[in-house]
C-alpha cells in the first residue's frame, strides 16, 4: 500500500482530484481474472485503475524470491 496519494483525472467531462491509496499485488498471471473480480467487488469507483504490469528485469536474488513465492502450490 502506498499513500495517501493525490490523483488528478478527468471524469465525466470534469477535472477531479481525489486522495487515494495505491495497492500493488504480486501474483501469477493465471490469477489475474480472479483478482480483478475481487477488486471490482470491493472498490467504490465505477472504473478503478487495475493494471497488469509485466516484470521485464530485476535483481537476480529478488526475482528468485518472487518466483518461489508466487509459484503454484503443489497438488496434494
Amino acid at each position: 500500500m502506498l499513500g495517501p496519494i493525490t490523483s488528478t483525472y478527468r471524469w465525466e467531462g470534469a477535472i477531479e482530484t481525489s486522495q487515494e491509496w495505491r495497492c500493488e499485488a504480486k501474483t501469477r498471471v493465471e490469477l489475474y481474472d480472479e483478482i480483478e473480480k475481487a477488486i471490482r467487488s470491493l472498490h467504490s469507483y465505477q472504473v478503478p485503475e487495475i493494471l497488469a504490469v509485466p516484470v521485464v528485469d530485476g535483481s537476480a536474488d529478488y526475482l528468485a524470491w518472487l518466483d518461489r513465492e508466487v509459484k503454484q502450490p503443489a497438488e496434494e
